[in-house]
């Protein structure tokens, strides 16, 4: 099962997770969040890539609802080399050396996952 959701399908959400800018790989390319949401609503299929646990490797799972909520929680920026994703503070990172950590508790040291393709995508 994917990590953190229901088993074989994904909820894109954004301002109570993750900003509507931010971009994730799906099996169609890099899209924001705000384009995946436009796409699903006008009845187009997309699947966003995420990490399986169980399986241990990268999995593309269909996207089966879109929410947008305002929030008056604190945002952060949390960088990969030269990219940003600003999420919640609370917004949670899969981690190999800490398991799940919420933004605003990473480290320095704190090793995030990313999925192995998403070199490929660039």
């Amino acid at each position: 099962m994917l990590a953190g959701h229901r088993e074989g399908s994904v909820s894109v959400k954004w301002d109570g997770c993750l900003d509507k800018t931010t971009e994730v790989l799906t099996n169609e390319g890099r899209m924001s969040l705000e384009q995946i949401a436009e796409s699903w609503w006008s009845g187009r299929e997309l699947y966003v890539l995420g990490y399986d646990e169980a399986q241990e490797c990268d999995a593309y799972v269909p996207v089966d609802d879109c929410l947008t909520a305002k929030s008056s929680k604190q945002w952060v920026d949390v960088w990969f080399g030269d990219i940003k994703i600003t999420c919640t503070e609370d917004h949670k990172f899969l981690t190999t050396n800490r398991g799940w950590v919420e933004a605003v508790s990473l480290d320095e040291g704190d090793d995030i996952k990313v999925p192995d393709s998403i070199n490929k995508e660039a």
